[in-house]
């Protein structure tokens, strides 16, 4: 079998062996809109009741959700010859006992030490001080120019339990980049989530500069089923909505990244048999005349040498024949009532213009990675 290994793909089984830690990870760098902020909630919430999360541990990290983008959308600076370099960040990551929510954007340095003393401040108190703290906070009724009393960091870490963790990098003369991360532990809670995620801070600010080098938006990283696929639909759609956002969708990239989001549920394999759920990567990012979409999952080696094939025989075609073939295997599909695993990777081909590219890297004795891309131009 001659494998294809491509280093301008390795970042995505990077990212995806990094987050396989994870029951599950989602991430989102660029411009923030309350169409946008809601579908993250929505499907969030999916993934917790998905996982099977408490009620009570599920709003925690929903009111700490809500707080960090509300943090973004409020203070965030944006600053046209910065934002195409950083913009802002949010990401969520959810491990057997545990959740951390992580968010970054820029605020001028005036605001610096303002939010330095408020996080100081709360991470110095225990419990029953917060609790006072928050007592007086309310009863001095003090509202800073951007709304909120900074009750809101309060409640996150009297929710949490936690401390905030946070960061301020140098962005330009006049502003900075402000990171903050919060944990949320369930009732069943381990010392190893302390012990084997103390660098998850850290892991969520390097995962931050991967999206940024390789010019993505989107992550998500879990398990794939029918449910959270239409949940990623949804959400890359209020992505692409309003003027502020980073880029907006054509209906050749939702075609593709719908294709791409169904053949990981319906065609990957996994380390272990899970009939409702396979686990992968989706990433979605975009420049300025074109989107690319990317996705990884685990293939069982006894069919690497058939995928091959097909994504051989896919490359080797002519736009006519490739139309002409993806007919064919449509036809044959509807006559049998069986997905067509070739039929798609034509489609992808058809919808970019051939702007298809793929990996295959050995992982292991049983499995191989298959990194699939397709380019879509945006007109």
């Amino acid at each position: 079998m001659n494998v294809k290994e491509d280093s301008k793909f390795d970042f995505v089984y990077i990212l995806f062996k990094e987050m396989m830690r994870y029951d599950m990870s989602y991430l989102y760098h660029g411009n923030f809109s309350t169409n946008l902020t809601d579908s993250i909630l929505s499907f969030s919430e999916t993934c917790l009741d998905t996982i099977g999360e408490s009620t009570k541990v599920r709003k925690k990290v929903y009111f700490i959700m809500v707080e960090s983008l509300q943090n973004i959308t409020r203070h965030e600076e944006r600053i046209e010859q910065l934002d195409a370099d950083r913009a802002s960040y949010f990401v969520l990551q959810g491990i057997n006992n545990g959740y951390f929510i992580t968010s970054g954007n820029f605020i001028k340095n005036e605001a610096v030490k303002h939010i330095k003393s408020r996080i100081d401040m709360v991470n110095s108190l225990d419990p029953d001080s917060l609790k006072l703290y928050q007592q007086e906070v309310l009863e001095s009724g003090t509202m800073s120019d951007k709304g909120g009393a900074g009750l809101g960091l309060i409640e996150m870490a009297r929710k949490s339990g936690n401390k905030l963790k946070y960061e301020f990098s140098d962005a330009d003369k006049t502003h900075s980049y402000f990171y903050s991360q919060i944990k949320v532990t369930s009732e069943k809670d381990s010392p190893d989530v302390d012990q084997k995620y103390d660098d998850n801070f850290i892991n969520a600010k390097t995962t931050h500069e991967h999206l940024l080098q390789n010019k993505i938006n989107i992550v998500y990283q879990g398990g794939f089923n029918n449910e959270n696929v239409q949940g990623i639909l949804t959400m890359i759609n209020a992505a692409g909505d309003g003027n502020s956002s980073s880029f907006s969708i054509s209906d050749k990239a939702y075609q593709a990244i719908s294709e791409l989001l169904k053949n990981i549920y319906l065609h990957a394999d996994c380390f272990e048999i899970d009939a409702d759920s396979k686990p992968g990567i989706f990433m979605l990012g975009s420049d300025k005349d074109s989107y690319q979409v990317v996705t990884g999952n685990l293939v069982k080696k006894l069919k690497s040498d058939a995928l091959l094939a097909k994504m051989k025989d896919v490359l080797a075609l002519d736009s006519k024949k490739i139309e002409e073939k993806y007919k064919q295997l449509m036809k044959s599909a509807a006559i049998s009532k069986k997905q067509n695993v070739g039929a798609g990777f034509y489609l992808m081909s058809l919808i970019s213009n051939n702007l298809i590219d793929y990996s295959l890297q050995p992982v292991s004795d049983e499995f191989d990675f298959f990194t699939f891309s397709v380019k879509v131009k945006a007109n």
